[in-house]
């Protein structure tokens, strides 16, 4: 399932490339409704209201954004693919740096259409590809976390 920020519409959406990459330097995001991801701190997460964000939104910017990325702080309000065509949000609660060297990891480089994808259910974007859509686009949510 992919997702366009210019239209806020879900897309389903065809991996057609994936990039297997050695990491020295990986966060665990732990969000309120308990789901967690591992990460790489410049890999960019969908914001309500502030579109994408990251650990490291200076090299996000430069990696994949067209525009500014914001800082992903604790707090933020993530966009969450919850169902049957149900668009939520979730809000980060802890950021953890991992001390593992050497982690293999993969990544998504290439839809067949978009470049959003949800990991573990959060809106994330695809790796090593200019991103569009750096203004937020107005989403209908199923249900908003207070």
């Amino acid at each position: 399932m992919g997702w366009n920020p210019a239209t806020g519409r879900l897309d389903t959406a065809r991996v057609e490339a994936v990039a297997t990459v050695v990491h020295d330097s990986l966060r665990q995001l732990s969000f309120a409704d308990g789901r967690t991801v591992t990460a790489t701190a410049d890999h960019p997460f969908w914001v309500q209201n502030t579109g994408w964000a990251s650990l490291a939104p200076a090299l996000t910017t430069a990696r994949y954004a067209n525009g500014p990325a914001q800082l992903l702080q604790p707090g933020a309000s993530c966009l969450v693919f919850d169902g049957p065509a149900a668009l939520t949000s979730t809000r980060l609660s802890k950021v953890a740096d991992l001390t593992q060297c050497g982690v293999l990891t993969y990544t998504i480089t290439r839809l067949s259409r978009g470049n959003v994808f949800f990991a573990n259910g959060l809106a994330v974007g695809i790796e090593g590809n200019k991103m569009g859509g750096g203004r937020p686009a107005k989403v209908r949510l199923a249900a908003v976390e207070p």
